[in-house]
């Protein structure tokens, strides 16, 4: 049996699930902290959770306990928490309403193309594009702003609206990732057509 092809279970493949799993459960207090007003707090814990999810999508491949269950709760993991972060903003006029409904309307967008997909039996997976990574980022970047406070970088960096300036470049990458999600998944439907 080629050992390469199956590797010998290892006792740490929990971890990285754990980690993803941490992620969720840190929206709890997040969002606690944030309905008493005390956005300092999340604004530490909020980093935090954006480390977790770079660490357990690198420990998955260096332990080699890469799954499809792994990839499925890490995409949700991160949709609970900018989803929960972003709206709960929104909705107290913290962050940029126009970004929030920009990400927010991608991603529903986003899961109604994949359940047409499903329904219509012709599932496809479509790997993050560049411009959908871009677009998380730059969100999570406007997120820790607001938390820090807006004022606090407008007086000790810069003069200029920083942030409008950042709100409007995660609504052109938002519609750049979903065109891009968009023509990935036509080419693969089609590709997959004429190979039918």
């Amino acid at each position: 049996m080629d050992e390469h092809r199956h590797p010998k279970a290892t006792p740490y493949a929990w971890i990285p699930n754990a980690i993803t799993s941490l992620r969720v459960v840190l929206v709890i207090p997040m969002l606690f902290f944030l309905q008493c007003g005390h956005e300092p707090w999340v604004a530490a814990l909020f980093p935090v959770a954006m480390v977790s999810d770079a660490l357990d999508g690198w420990l998955a491949r260096r332990l080699g306990v890469e799954s499809q269950f792994g990839a499925w709760l890490d995409a949700t993991a991160d949709k609970v928490l900018l989803w929960g972060l972003t709206g709960f903003l929104a909705y107290d006029g913290q962050f940029p309403l126009f970004a929030a409904l920009a990400v927010l309307g991608r991603d529903f967008l986003l899961w109604l193309m994949a359940l047409v997909q499903r329904w219509r039996g012709t599932a496809l997976v479509v790997r993050p594009s560049m411009s959908g990574k871009m677009a998380i980022a730059a969100q999570m970047l406007l997120i820790e702003l607001v938390l820090v406070g807006q004022g606090f970088w407008q007086r000790h960096f810069m003069r200029v609206r920083s942030m409008d300036f950042l709100a409007w470049a995660v609504v052109l990458l938002s519609c750049i990732s979903l065109v891009s999600y968009g023509q990935r998944w036509h080419q693969q439907a089609h590709n997959r057509g004429n190979h039918g």
